[in-house]
């Protein structure tokens, strides 16, 4: 009995292995940043790319109600 050897998302289309590592850096930058939900929702995405689940999958992370202040000065 020969097993079958099941080719990953990211041999067979290898576009999406380009916007996965693109969505860890950016993870990794918003992570460095102080931008906690900014992160999680990229790591998300990567995530969501990594099980082969590419339904209804847009790489534009919309981001505009998880930004925060991070420092805040009084001038």
């Amino acid at each position: 009995m020969k097993r079958q050897i099941k080719i990953h998302l990211f041999v067979t289309n290898p576009e999406y292995g380009i916007i996965h590592r693109d969505l860890l850096k950016q993870g990794r930058f918003w992570r460095g940043s102080g931008q906690y939900f900014m992160a999680q929702a990229c790591f998300a995405k990567a995530a969501q790319l990594l099980s082969e689940n590419t339904e209804g999958f847009d790489p534009v992370v919309k981001t505009e109600g998880l930004y925060c202040q991070t420092k805040k000065l009084n001038f």
